[in-house]
C-alpha cells in the first residue's frame, strides 16, 4: 500500500513538474535566464558561485527560455552537490565553430571519487536518451540522476548538445551546453523534436521509486 502511495504522489509531482518544463521560443535576456538559474540554487551552495558573461554575448536571444533554465539549473545544482571546496564558475560565451550558438559551461570543483561517478552516471544516461533508464541508473546517486536524464532529454527536444566531463585542469567537471539561438525577427526551419515529457517524467519517477523503494 505505502508503495502505492508512493508511487502515484510521484506521478502527481512529474505532471506538475512536466508543465513547468513545457515552455515556448521566446525573445528573453540572456542575464536574465542565468539569474533565475542561480536563484535556484544559491541558498544551497556551499562555495561561491562566480559568473561571467563573454564578450560579445547578445543582450537577448530568442529560445525556449523555459527548458535553457532547467538545463542550467540542473547542472548546477549538480556542482552545489559535488563541491565542498573552492568554487563553482558558469561562463557564457560565443561558441567559435557554429554561427549563432552560445558555449554555456559549469565548472566544479569535485573530489575526484564523486567526479568519477558523477561522469559515469551522466554518460550512461545519455547513451540511453532515447530510451527509459534502467533502474540501476536511476539508483546510483539518485538526489540528482533523474535531473540528469531530463536535462538530457530537455537538451534533445531543443537542439541543444550537452556534455559532462572532466575538467582538462583536473580540478572537478564540467558541464557544457552548445545552445543555438535566433535573433528577434529572425525566422528559422523547426528543428525543434516532439517530446511527451509528461510521459517521460513519469515513467522516470515511477522507476525511481522502484529502485530506491
Amino acid at each position: 500500500m505505502h508503495k502505492k502511495m508512493r508511487a502515484a504522489a510521484a506521478r502527481s509531482a512529474a505532471f506538475e513538474e512536466a508543465k513547468q518544463i513545457a515552455g515556448f521560443e521566446e525573445l528573453v535576456a540572456v542575464s536574465h535566464v542565468l539569474q533565475d538559474a542561480l536563484e535556484s540554487v544559491r541558498s544551497r551552495a556551499k562555495v561561491k558561485i562566480l559568473a561571467n558573461m563573454g564578450k560579445g554575448v547578445p543582450r537577448a536571444i530568442v529560445i525556449n527560455a523555459v527548458r535553457v533554465e532547467r538545463i542550467l539549473a540542473t547542472a548546477l545544482a549538480n556542482a552545489t552537490e559535488l563541491t565542498f571546496d573552492g568554487s563553482i564558475q558558469v561562463k557564457i560565451s560565443n561558441w567559435p565553430n557554429a554561427p549563432q550558438t552560445l558555449c554555456v559551461e559549469v565548472l566544479d570543483t569535485s573530489k575526484k571519487e564523486d567526479s568519477d561517478q558523477a561522469v559515469r552516471l551522466f554518460s550512461g544516461l545519455q547513451s540511453l536518451a532515447d530510451t527509459d533508464p534502467p533502474p540501476e541508473h536511476m539508483h546510483m546517486r539518485s538526489k540528482y540522476g533523474l535531473s540528469f536524464f531530463l536535462a538530457i532529454r530537455l537538451a534533445d527536444s531543443i537542439g541543444t548538445e550537452v556534455s559532462y566531463n572532466f575538467r582538462r585542469d583536473g580540478r572537478g567537471c564540467m558541464f557544457k551546453m552548445l545552445l543555438p539561438y535566433r535573433l528577434e525577427g529572425q525566422v528559422l526551419p523547426p528543428t525543434r523534436k516532439n517530446v511527451d515529457f509528461a510521459a517521460v517524467v513519469v515513467e522516470a519517477m515511477s522507476r525511481r521509486t522502484t529502485a530506491i523503494g
